[in-house]
């Protein structure tokens, strides 16, 4: 439901009024042969808050018996339980839930209605979701296996998979060593960590070609999708850079996927990729301090800077 569009162009308002919007979505046009008992369904599931039916007849009346949907999601079972003394949060949780059923089908996707994509970046936060809610891995090992499927040849994965089309958030490629190293960290599956780590090297080897002398990166390819920050690229959710085009957001993500693929490589993999990653550790960590932290502003300081690299209390941010 869409303010009138006319007027206001593609406008959303409150889901509830309905009074004076244009009514926009999908549509399907049939044609009754006349006879009794005819049924339709869609070929695919839909999603849906409302649903307008136009009828016209001509000599013989149509009678309409029935029209219902039916839940479409993931079978997950809730494993957990949540108290916390305020019926509203519980409310929180439960909208939560059912949200996360109803983005996930043979994949996670980012949403039900509109694109329907298994994004890296919105991927990570669902499989902790199933981890902590459920306890059930299999729909993150599928899409673990289908982002290492979409590497391109240079190293890095395409933002979502499976799609027919391609585009590349490098920036999520650093999100998907960290879906890695959750899944390693909550699961009991070495085996299926280790056939991984090529695709973790050849990932941080695409982003070395990028590095300064310093280690600060500069001038990422492709899309650097964080969020939408502030900055004259926010209309596309990439982080301001500066003169030099370094971002300290991004500069960050690469110090975290190397201290993932770090401990993922001193204990599962090659003691060589661990003590390179190591050395990259240090130098970002140097690089990072001596050049994001603003003294006038308390920006990022000294002392926190060690507490956020080395004590982080959440194990996926290590």
């Amino acid at each position: 439901m869409y303010d009138n569009i006319a007027k206001y162009g593609m406008r959303k308002g409150n889901r509830n009024d309905v009074e004076g919007k244009d009514f926009s979505g999908r549509r399907d046009s049939l044609v009754s042969n006349g006879s009794n008992q005819q049924t339709f369904t869609t070929l695919n599931f839909r999603t849906y808050r409302y649903i307008r039916l136009l009828v016209h007849t001509q000599s013989e009346p149509l009678v309409i018996e029935d029209v219902y949907g039916m839940f479409t999601g993931y079978p997950f079972k809730q494993a957990a339980v949540f108290n916390g003394g305020n019926p509203d949060l519980q409310k929180i949780l439960d909208i939560g839930w059912r949200t996360c059923r109803l983005n996930a089908y043979d994949t996670y996707t980012d949403c039900p209605y509109y694109e329907q994509l298994q994004y890296i970046g919105d991927t990570r936060i669902q499989a902790m979701v199933s981890y902590y809610y459920s306890g059930d891995d299999r729909l993150a090992r599928h899409a673990l296996d289908l982002m290492d499927h979409s590497r391109l040849p240079e190293g890095i994965t395409l933002s979502r998979y499976p799609t027919h089309s391609t585009q590349i958030i490098s920036t999520f490629s650093l999100w998907y060593i960290g879906m890695l190293h959750d899944y390693w960290y909550y699961r009991n599956d070495e085996n299926f960590i280790k056939e991984k780590l090529s695709g973790t090297r050849a990932i941080l080897d695409f982003f070395t070609k990028y590095q300064n002398k310093d280690g600060s990166l500069s001038n990422t390819p492709y899309w650097t999708f964080v969020d939408w920050a502030d900055g004259k690229d926010w209309f596309v959710g990439s982080p301001p850079k500066g003169k030099d085009g370094s971002s300290s957001i991004i500069d960050m993500q690469l110090l975290w996927a190397y201290q993932w693929a770090m401990q993922m490589e001193s204990q599962l993999g090659v003691k060589y990729y661990a003590d390179t990653y190591l050395q990259k550790i240090r130098q970002l960590e140097a690089t990072i301090k001596r050049k994001y932290w603003d003294a006038e502003k308390n920006y990022l300081p000294t002392q926190k800077i060690k507490h956020i690299f080395h004590n982080m209390p959440m194990p996926w941010l290590y």
